[in-house]
């Protein structure tokens, strides 16, 4: 399965990213329901196993979530006003790209084990 990720360089926003993110959630979870249990939790010679990468895309993308639903008002106390000017989503996935690329890793989103991969086998269909 590959994502278009300049699907959504269209997206003008708030309301056209959280309708981008569910449309997203649910193609990720057909796509994930259509795969065995056995194949779900294989973990290939490189890379990461089917279970890894949601764990991933859970860990990483909560996080946007919460920030795009929380409102604006909180979000300026909480971090102050940006200094930087407001980057484009393509110039976005270039940067991320280019990270990559260089060796980068996903930090704080690795997908660590957190509870039991069994408790995880039954509910991969529910995740999203």
């Amino acid at each position: 399965m590959k994502l278009d990720p300049y699907k959504f360089s269209t997206v003008q926003g708030k309301n056209d990213i959280l309708r981008s993110i569910q449309s997203s959630r649910d193609e990720i979870a057909g796509y994930i329901s259509s795969i065995e249990d056995r194949i779900f939790f294989q973990t290939p010679e490189a890379g990461w196993s089917g279970e890894k990468n949601l764990r991933h895309l859970l860990k990483s993308g909560n996080p946007i979530l919460l920030g795009l639903l929380t409102p604006r008002i909180l979000m300026r106390i909480s971090f102050g006003k940006s200094i930087k000017k407001s980057r484009s989503f393509t110039q976005l996935i270039e940067v991320y790209n280019r990270r990559l690329k260089a060796g980068r890793g996903s930090g704080i989103f690795t997908p660590f084990l957190s509870s039991p991969v069994t408790a995880l086998g039954n509910k991969k269909k529910q995740s999203f």
